[in-house]
């Protein structure tokens, strides 16, 4: 099995604040309208592929940690 290695990320300067008692961080405010809501829709099965090309893993190791990824913001939703 080839190794894996890190991918560079692009890192963004964007401020943001840590919003007290809910522990989240908040973005400012958006300047730009966003696009439209058939523009910013996608399937978990888009998602993996997509993610899967960018970090050179195979979609069924994407769709694990993707799977994981949304079973916790499930559950974090729930404990709020």
């Amino acid at each position: 099995m080839a190794p894996y290695r890190a991918k560079a990320l692009t890192l963004i300067s964007v401020p943001c604040t840590l919003s007290p008692g809910h522990g989240s961080l908040r973005a400012p405010p958006a300047t730009m309208s966003p696009p439209p809501a058939e523009e910013m829709s996608m399937t978990k099965a888009e998602l993996v592929d997509h993610v899967a090309a960018t970090v050179q893993l195979s979609k069924a190791q994407t769709d694990a940690v993707l799977t994981q990824c949304l079973q916790a913001m499930v559950v974090f939703q729930k404990w709020r």
